[in-house]
């Protein structure tokens, strides 16, 4: 099984010596992904019951915080994955001149 799933990401750069400013990217990323096989050859996936516990809450990722509905599906799955840059959507700098000048 191989599969490629967008992905979605922003890049911040910060200003030269620590000033404000700096460049920001918003670029879609190909992730694409190949089952680990067995050793019948068969991929490493395992489908069954599910449940989704917290263990270490986060202050930075507060992923924690999003209440559970209805669990549709719980799979397990071994894979090797590449992460490439396919396209910049959107990019912005601003230098840090312009932001003073904002003020």
């Amino acid at each position: 099984m191989e599969d490629e799933v967008p992905i979605f990401t922003v890049r911040h750069a910060p200003g030269l010596d620590g000033q404000r400013g700096g460049l920001t990217q918003l670029f879609e990323s190909p992730f694409e992904t190949r089952s680990r096989k067995d050793a019948r050859g068969d991929d490493i996936v395992f489908t069954g019951p599910v449940s989704v516990t917290y263990e270490s809450p986060s202050v930075i990722d507060p992923v924690h915080n999003l209440q559970i509905g209805e669990i549709i599906a719980g799979i397990y799955r071994e894979f090797d994955a590449v992460l490439r840059v396919r396209d910049i959507l959107r990019e912005s700098y601003i230098p840090y001149k312009a932001m003073v000048e904002q003020r």
